[in-house]
């Protein structure tokens, strides 16, 4: 295993690509299958994670990534086979993959009516691009024994995961640092700065990975437009995310939110009274309000302007602008 992960090192520094870079995948070769038995299980999962890539493929020699020749041992066999010596290596090289691995495994194989065994022989094995195939995109690399071919192409996939935990890393230190309790609710807002290659690029990372970050956060992560100019802030920062990738967080306790459009239909197109109806439900603690509605079916009658107005949650009003975001989805 350890042969393993140094090679495949060896294969990312040659080529410049960083460890916090995932691959596609990692090839291990090697004619020993307790070897490759080995690397099952909980090392193969070590070693998956060890050189971030998102395959592990466990080959037993007879790959196509590599060409087996044999070539022979010119010390061992000129004293033994004299003049038949150039006819004899002639044939060596035309040998195929089969009889090599016959040779390789111990068995002693004929060549021109001559035995050939032990060490009679080298055997050989060069790395062979696939077609279409450059070196930028696939290497290899071997210690002579354990062989490496490494997929060089970056897994986009993995990267976005990447970038992903990331920013859930970040908003829960951001969490910490803001003196949050464990399972307190807060609202996340987020808002994209930067290049605009970055830009670009975490705004495509937050729609994709919306799900993520929701379940992993326990919240939805909120665009920073969203942000009601009434809510106070816990703890703003600016973060940078992989290389590019530039926001600001905002963290808030949860306040009770309100549609517009509902509460100008609730009082009959009375802009005025509608407004005062938001003010009204802002001003509400959301645990006070949630308290008050679910004692009336999810309603609140109140008197505002001198005029009683009844209001369903969910519709006027909402217990955090999460649910009032959520509500448009």
């Amino acid at each position: 295993m350890v042969q393993v992960i140094d090679l495949a090192r060896v294969m990312r520094e040659k080529h410049g690509k960083a460890l916090k870079l995932p691959l596609k995948k990692l090839i291990v070769v090697h004619s020993n299958e307790e070897f490759l038995a080995d690397m099952t299980g909980e090392l193969r999962e070590y070693v998956v994670e060890e050189m971030n890539v998102q395959e592990l493929v466990l080959d037993n020699l007879k790959s196509s990534y590599f060409i087996l020749k044999a070539e022979p041992n010119w010390q061992e066999l000129g004293k033994r086979l004299g003049k038949s010596m150039g006819k004899v290596g002639g044939k060596v090289k035309q040998l195929g993959m089969e009889t090599i691995l016959k040779f390789e495994a111990g068995e002693a194989i004929e060549v021109e009516g001559f035995e050939l065994k032990g060490n009679d022989l080298k055997v050989v094995r060069e790395f062979k691009l696939p077609e279409g195939v450059t070196e930028e995109q696939m290497d290899a690399t071997s210690d002579g024994d354990v062989h490496v071919v490494i997929d060089l192409e970056v897994d986009q996939e993995m990267m976005a995961a990447g970038h992903a935990r990331e920013i859930v890393n970040k908003l829960q230190k951001m969490r910490k640092k803001a003196g949050c309790l464990a399972g307190e609710k807060v609202e996340m807002y987020c808002e994209v700065k930067g290049t605009k290659e970055g830009a670009d690029a975490l705004t495509k990372l937050l729609t994709e990975k919306e799900d993520y970050f929701t379940q992993s956060l326990g919240t939805r992560l909120l665009p920073m437009a969203e942000r009601p100019g009434y809510v106070a802030d816990l703890l703003t920062e600016a973060q940078t995310v992989g290389d590019t990738m530039e926001m600001v967080a905002t963290l808030t306790h949860p306040v009770a939110a309100f549609s517009l459009p509902a509460l100008q239909e609730a009082s009959a197109g009375d802009a005025s009274l509608a407004e005062d109806l938001g003010v009204w439900i802002t001003s509400r603690d959301p645990q006070c309000l949630r308290k008050e509605a679910s004692a009336a079916n999810g309603r609140v009658t109140v008197t505002v302007s001198g005029k009683e107005c009844t209001l369903q949650e969910n519709k006027h009003f909402f217990y955090s602008v999460t649910d009032s975001v959520g509500s448009k989805s």
